[in-house]
């Protein structure tokens, strides 16, 4: 399948909800947010951003944007391969107070961005969608500064569960979009080192069992106040353990991280 902009453009229009509840997406963006601050602590001035795609400002309120743009960075810019999803995105981000968003239309595998013009570029799972991740990889080589950080985020391999639900989610009708290839710390490492990159630190994100996001969103659909305290108590044990330095968090995290720096 080509996930082109054709494609994306078709997604925008035919999605429904986002694709995991409300307390699982919350989850995620402090996972990102963790992941950012651990691995820039050094930075006073985050300076020039990129995200690599605008998915989570399209379909829901983006703590990780917020975030990025309350640090008093210089700009934080967001790109897409499809103009429909970046369109919703402006609307969904921009409200009367808030910062303009910077929007791109473009491939990631050939921006239109000048060489070293991005201090950070953090990639949420944008990469696993991508058939050309060499190419992609050294185009982010390209437009960072020297010394500049990459923080890049990928379907993992490790995890066999997590591997089986991508290829069951499109089946069973769960996930309304290409659930993206899969990879391994190694060839990940690998492919960076190509591109020039220094690889930092690794670790693996987001530790949430098979089953749970489809028994948590029946669990929502009940409105009561104390199931939703249960399972909000269940993801903080969740994040609880990611947060510690285990071996076998390899196994149980939806996507491998990486820092890479130029």
């Amino acid at each position: 399948m080509q996930l082109d902009r054709k494609y994306w453009d078709a997604v925008a229009h035919d999605i429904q909800e986002y694709y995991v509840p409300e307390l699982l997406a919350d989850y995620k963006s402090r996972e990102y947010i963790r992941l950012v601050k651990k691995w820039t602590k050094t930075k006073k001035n985050l300076g020039d951003i990129l995200l690599t795609d605008s998915f989570e400002l399209t379909f829901r309120r983006d703590p990780l944007y917020e975030w990025l743009s309350d640090k008093g960075t210089n700009r934080v810019a967001v790109m897409d391969i499809s103009f429909e999803i970046l369109r919703l995105a402006k609307v969904k981000a921009e409200s009367p107070g808030e910062k303009r968003l910077l929007c791109t239309e473009c491939t990631i595998t050939e921006t239109p961005f000048e060489d070293r013009s991005f201090d950070l570029v953090v990639s949420p799972s944008t990469l696993d969608h991508v058939d050309e991740i060499d190419t992609a990889i050294d185009e982010i080589y390209r437009i960072l500064r020297p010394g500049g950080v990459f923080i890049l985020t990928l379907n993992t391999k490790h995890n066999p569960f997590f591997v089986l639900n991508t290829y069951l989610c499109p089946v069973w009708g769960k996930l309304e979009f290409d659930a993206g290839k899969c990879y391994s710390f190694k060839e990940t490492e690998e492919m960076l080192k190509r591109a020039g990159f220094s690889v930092e630190a690794t670790t693996a994100i987001m530790h949430v069992p098979f089953l749970f996001p489809s028994i948590a969103k029946l669990l929502e659909r009940l409105n009561d106040r104390r199931v939703d305290k249960i399972l909000q108590h269940i993801v903080r044990l969740f994040e609880e353990y990611g947060k510690k330095e285990l071996a076998m968090k390899k196994f149980t995290g939806w996507w491998i991280a990486l820092k890479a720096v130029k």
